[in-house]
Parts: C-alpha cells; structure tokens; sequence
C-alpha cells in the first residue's frame, strides 16, 4: 500500500500509520519488519514518522540505505524543528 500509484490509497496508508505512530510510539515502530523490506518502501513509511532527529537515526540504525531517498521524499517544516533535532 505505501507504494501503491493510487494517491489515495498510499494517503490512507501513512495516515494509518502516522496514527499508530502517534499513539504506540516505538512500541509499534519495533514491530515494523524494516530489514525485511526494501530501502523504498521504509523510506516511505518512515514519512509517517515526525521529522526529526529520532527518525533519522531509526533508519540509520535499522535500514541505513532508506536514509538518502527519506531524505529527498521529507518536507520539513523548519519553523518547528529545534536546532538541537537537526
């Protein structure tokens, strides 16, 4: 579904995520195969997590080659991202 062509679908599927995120935190993010899916799709579905310090380095950690194509799918919003985050 994340990769899905149909914006809506992939839509529904980072809200349903962005959700769990928000309301499981890291136990939900612990339970997410990303060494058994492709750099892609955890590229992806890391764009439900919060732009900040934290993501970057759960993708380090756990599927490191997500990292650079997260990083040219994020739209940060700087505004509210704190000096010590970046």
């Amino acid at each position: 579904m994340l990769t899905n062509e149909d914006g809506a679908i992939r839509t529904f599927a980072l809200s349903y995520a962005t959700k769990r995120i928000d309301s499981e935190g890291d136990i939900f993010l612990v339970t997410m195969p990303f060494e058994k899916w492709s750099p892609e799709i955890v590229a992806v579905f890391a764009l439900a997590m919060n732009c900040e310090k934290k993501t970057w380095e759960v993708l380090r950690k756990r599927k490191p080659e997500a990292e650079e194509i997260y990083c040219k799918k994020a739209r940060p919003w700087g505004g509210d991202i704190a000096l010590d985050q970046l």
